[in-house]
Parts: C-alpha cells; structure tokens; sequence
C-alpha cells in the first residue's frame, strides 16, 4: 500500500481517509495506516533517484499533499456534520465555515469514478510505462460557495468542487450514515464491469453497470459523487399516476394505501390475498412506465435507443441483484436517468438474502413489477431483456471462480454484522448455487440429494427466475410501501 500511495498518491490517499479518521482517528487501524503513509513519504524521496520509469513517484513533496489533503478531509467531515435548521434548502460556506473556502489547491484526484478507475495495460506493453489511471484527470482547486441541503431525514448536503479542468464537479456530504458497504458493494461492480467489457457478447450490447464514486470518511459519514439528471421511479410514476387521477399531488392518491394493506393482510388465504390485492391494487394502477419515455423522449431514434438501455441495464442489475441477494430495492431505491433512460441502482445496505429476513420478507429475487415490464415495450420480458439476462448469468457463471474469491471477502467483513460464522458460509454456498445453476432446484424435483440434482441450463434459471419476480402470490405479500404495484 505504500508503495501505491508513492507511486499514485493523487488517486491512493481516498482510500486512507477512513483508515485515519474511523474510530476518532484512534485504534491500531489509525495507526497502520500513519505507518503507511509515512514510509510512503519514506520511498518517495528514495525513489527520486535510481527508480524506474514506471515506479518513480508522481508528486515530488508528497509530505506537503498528505498535509493538504488532511486538512480537506478535517474540513469534509466539518461540513458534513454541520447543523442545519429545519426548512434550509441552501447556505453559502463563507457565512457558516469560511475555513473551508481556503482549502484550495490540493493535488488528489476529484472523488468520481471514472477517475478511480484503473487502465489495465494492452497485451504485449510493460507494466512498468504504464498509467494505470487517466492522466489529465482534474485535481481539487476550491470549493464553491454554495451549498443545497437535500430534503431527507440526514440532511445530506450537495456540494461542488472546483477542478482543475474549470469545471464543477457536484458532490454529496452524507451524514450519519455507513456507506462502507456501499463503497464495497462499488468494487464488485467495477469488477463485474470488466468482466461484461472483456465478454464478446456483453461488450457488443454494451452491458454494464452503472457505478459511482462512494468515499466512507468516518464509520457514519461520507462522500457520495453525484450523478445528474436522475429520478426515482416514485417520483417519474407519482407524477404520471397524478396527472392521470387528476390529484393535486401523488400523497392524495397514497394516503389510503395503509388501510388497503391491512385488508390485504386479514385475508384468509393466499389465493383470497392475490384476488383482493389484484381488484385493489394491481387493476387500480395499470403499467404506465411507457408514458414516461415517450414524453421525455419524443423523437423516435432517441426513444428507441433509450428503451434498449433501459432494458440491457434493467437485465444486469437484475442478475447481479440476484446472485449477491440484493435487497430493498423499492421504488426510491431504483432511479431512472433523464438522458440514456438506464436504470440505476443506490442504498446496498441489504446484501446477501438480509430480506428475507424483515419482519415481512421479501419474496421476489429482482424488482420486475408490472411498471418495470411496461418499460420495455410492446415484447416485454422476451427479446432484449431475456436476451440480456441469459448473457450476463452465462458471464457470471463462466467467471464463477473469480467472482466466488471476491465475493469470499465478505464472509470475513465485519460490517456484514453475521450472527455466527456458519451463516457466511451457508451464504457463500448459496451464491455458489446461484452461479451453478442450482438454487431452488431441490424444491422443484424429486427427493433426489442436493449434490446429485441436475443444474438448469441459463434459459431456465433466466425463466425460473423471472416468473418468481412477476407472480402475484409473491407480489401480493410483499410490504406495502415497497409498492408492489408499482
């Protein structure tokens, strides 16, 4: 590790901030990680001289980066904890932390994640002239006065920075909150990226997974980069099911949900719980997904362009979601993108199966509620969607082994809070399953044992699991406001 904060301190000294600022800056972690970057500043002023091309250091002073790079983080952390009063939507830092404003000039990389990103070397180059990462990427100038305080129960505020390309770069400063599952989550995706980019079929749709820049600060906050231009799909649908009913806003027409629920739940039985939630809810709120394209994509190449990102982006995260048991994905946790008309995913807080264990489990392996099929048009969940899908399983499967010892590190993360070790490793056999083909399959046949059952084919785990992600009897019983039928 030190040897990378020498060789590449611009983008290496994010992943230190919360080895430095976690538990109060104090505990054995604080202190490795002072350790390592002290003989980073050790290497680099030995590696002035004698080094290769490719291992001399980037910045010459690297103590004075550390310095500046500490105080950013000290005024980061500042500014995320900082006091708003109820109704604030926006503050200037110049009349509430002015300190902040003289940061400026610090030589690391802006926190996004195209600039995190590492370039692998082409075949046949040596490693030791290569860039790993983007040269011209902007470094941090200043930060701009303005600052917009989101409407959530955190306050989490939106911030920008300066670049040294001219330009804005907009950030959110999340208080009291753990994001260092999400900036986990994050590293798994990238990978899987570069397992879709390498794949031949992946690589000509172009599937992948939208990804972003998630830096934890302490254990309870951290900085998220903002991506523009998305909406959450209760916002895109809320507006369409308003106009639709003619209510003057989409809490009117969710106020009587909870007393609907309650009905749904004193049902006798299943088949009476699927009769009264399709009458009271699957027929009150017919898919109207489409609208939304059409409306914010009107000329016909552009429409068609958006419904295929839409779907291959669908597909994947509904495959990846399946195989490392993500849940939680309600309608504020899916975001559509005004621009491509992709799909993106936010708050990986439930991995590994975690909701099937709520009070009210979940019961669907992906969102593919009757909106989400309505998005793909006329074919549905044929063609390009189940196309994809059995392309990005087929990827999975083949890199089984890879993504299996990546995977493995999580069975010994202690932010997955496992109420005992055999729980990771039934998790991990799971996962494994998944990625075999054999998940469920014991509950399907004959009371043949699980190591001699037969595997499905991709088609047939692609089928099998998109009938469980539309049935009516799982979506009837899933929690209200995960909008089941929406």
């Amino acid at each position: 590790m030190a040897k990378v904060l020498c060789i590449y301190p611009r983008q290496a000294l994010w992943s230190m901030i919360l080895p430095r600022k976690g538990n109060a800056g104090k505990g054995d972690r604080a202190r490795k990680a002072k350790e390592c970057m002290d003989k980073a500043k050790q290497m680099c002023r030995c590696a002035r001289y004698g080094a290769d091309e490719g291992e001399r250091p980037r910045i010459e002073n690297q103590t004075d980066l550390q310095t500046d790079f500490g105080h950013l983080t000290d005024k980061l952390l500042q500014l995320s904890n900082l006091d708003v009063a109820k109704g604030v939507k926006q503050f200037k830092i110049s009349s509430r932390l002015a300190a902040v404003l003289r940061i400026q000039d610090v030589g690391v990389v802006v926190p996004k994640q195209r600039f995190f990103s590492v370039n692998l070397p082409p075949d046949g180059k040596t490693t030791k002239v290569h860039d790993a990462f983007a040269s011209n990427a902007p470094t941090i100038t200043k930060f701009c006065d303005e600052v917009e305080v989101l409407a959530s129960l955190q306050k989490p505020k939106k911030i920008c920075l300066l670049g040294s390309d001219g330009k804005e770069h907009a950030l959110m400063l999340k208080p009291k909150d753990d994001l260092r599952k999400d900036g986990r989550l994050m590293e798994l995706f990238s990978m899987l990226n570069r397992f879709l980019k390498i794949d031949p079929e992946c690589r000509r749709r172009n599937l992948r997974i939208p990804c972003y820049a998630v830096v934890p600060i302490t254990e309870d906050s951290g900085l998220i980069e903002w991506v523009d231009n998305l909406t959450t799909l209760r916002t895109v649908l809320g507006d369409i099911y308003t106009r639709m009913f003619k209510m003057k806003n989409p809490n009117e027409m969710l106020r009587p949900m909870m007393k609907i629920d309650q009905q749904l739940t004193s049902q006798p039985d299943l088949k009476a719980k699927m009769k009264f939630y399709m009458e009271n809810l699957g027929n009150r709120f017919p898919p109207m997904l489409h609208d939304w394209y059409i409306r914010q994509f009107p000329e016909p190449n552009a429409w068609f362009a958006a419904r295929v990102n839409y779907a291959h982006s669908l597909a994947v995260m509904s495959m990846v979601g399946y195989v490392v048991g993500l849940g939680d994905r309600h309608s504020e946790n899916v975001l559509l993108d005004s621009k491509s008309g992709a799909i993106h995913h936010v708050d990986f807080n439930m991995l590994f199966g975690q909701g099937k264990n709520l009070a009210q489990p979940e019961r669907v392996p992906f969102r593919l509620t009757p909106n989400m099929v309505d998005g793909l048009g006329v074919q549905g969940i044929e063609g390009v969607y189940r196309n994809s899908c059995e392309i990005t399983m087929r990827m999975m499967r083949k890199k089984k082994g890879s993504l299996m010892n990546v995977l493995d590190t999580f069975v010994h993360d202690p932010l997955l809070e496992w109420t005992k070790r055999t729980e990771a490793n039934e998790m991990m056999g799971e996962i494994e399953a998944k990625l075999s083909g054999l998940d469920g399959v014991q509950h399907r046949t004959s009371a043949k044992p699980a190591h001699v059952q037969t595997p499905l084919s991709v088609e047939g785990q692609v089928t099998d699991l998109i009938g469980q992600a539309t049935s009516v009897k799982n979506l009837c019983q899933m929690y209200v406001w995960w909008m089941a039928w929406w």
